[in-house]
């Protein structure tokens, strides 16, 4: 595997973030319980029209989710290319908010 490879490099960037998405998430739901929903659930209901309720259908559902955060990481590598690595920071919490913003509209949607 190379590492020069953007794809891979947008990939691992995309896991990362999604496993700091996952900490945020759960101590949101199961440490403070400010939210009603995980991002695994919107996972569960999307492809077994139900919130995961087993914990075969929950791991499935939590690796759909960090697939998905993968390709996000990957089209956030490949829009820097275009873009330029000029405050690519900014560009990051944009990508971010933007990507927050379609979930909720999904989200209100269901």
């Amino acid at each position: 595997m190379d590492m020069r490879d953007h794809t891979i490099q947008g990939f691992l960037a995309g896991l990362i973030g999604s496993m700091a998405e996952m900490f945020f998430t759960l101590t949101m739901y199961y440490g403070f319980g400010l939210t009603k929903y995980r991002f695994m659930d919107f996972a569960g209901i999307i492809n077994f029209n139900q919130i995961p309720d087993s914990l075969l259908v929950a791991v499935i559902a939590e690796s759909i989710v960090y697939i998905f955060c993968g390709f996000l990481g990957i089209v956030f590598i490949m829009m820097l290319k275009v873009l330029g690595r000029q405050n690519i920071i900014l560009k990051g919490t944009l990508f971010g908010v933007l990507y927050w913003f379609l979930i909720n509209v999904f989200r209100h949607s269901i």
